[in-house]
C-alpha cells in the first residue's frame, strides 16, 4: 500500500530534438484508424481495420521580441533543431522543409533532457492556427505521425 502524497512533474515537447520553448501544452492522441461496425440484428457488432496513427495537438504563445532571437514564428524558441520555423514544416507550396518530416518528442519529467518517459515519432504539421487578441499572439497545432506509443527513454 502506498503512503504519501503522489509526485508529479511536468511534460515537454520537443521538434527535431529541439525544445518547444512557446509551448504551453500538448496532447497526444493515438488511434487504431478503424471504425466501429453496426449491423440491424446485433447493434454493435465490432470494429474493421484501419490505419493508425499519431497525432500531437500542441498550442502555445508568440513572444513580440524572443530572448532566443527573432520574433514571432522565427523566434528561437519556435523554431526547430533543423533551423527551421515551424509554419514552414506545414506541406504547402510554400514548404520549407523540403517535404522532410520532423520527429516530435513528449516527454515526461521535470527535465526534458531526462525524462522518466517518452513518446517519440516522425511526422508533418498539418494544421496550425494564430489567434491575435488584446493582449497576445496564440498559436496552435498538430502534427501527424506514424503510430507510436509511450515507452522508456
Amino acid at each position: 500500500m502506498a503512503t504519501g502524497p503522489n509526485q508529479y512533474g511536468k511534460g515537454y515537447l520537443k521538434f527535431d530534438g529541439g525544445t518547444a520553448m512557446e509551448v504551453l501544452g500538448w496532447k497526444v492522441d493515438f488511434t487504431d484508424g478503424g471504425e466501429d461496425q453496426f449491423t440491424l440484428a446485433r447493434g454493435w457488432a465490432g470494429r474493421a481495420g484501419g490505419n493508425a496513427k499519431t497525432s500531437v495537438t500542441f498550442h502555445g504563445v508568440l513572444p513580440t521580441v524572443s530572448a532566443d532571437g527573432g520574433s514571432g514564428t522565427t523566434s528561437g524558441g519556435m523554431v526547430t533543431g533543423k533551423g527551421i520555423a515551424i509554419d514552414a514544416t506545414l506541406l504547402n507550396n510554400q514548404n520549407g522543409n523540403n517535404n522532410l518530416p520532423i520527429r516530435f518528442t513528449g516527454t515526461l519529467g521535470s527535465n526534458p533532457d531526462a525524462p522518466f518517459q517518452a513518446v517519440s515519432a516522425s511526422g508533418y504539421i498539418s494544421d496550425l492556427s494564430f489567434e491575435v487578441d488584446e493582449k497576445t499572439v496564440k498559436f496552435s497545432g498538430t502534427l501527424s505521425a506514424s503510430p507510436t506509443k509511450w515507452g522508456n527513454p
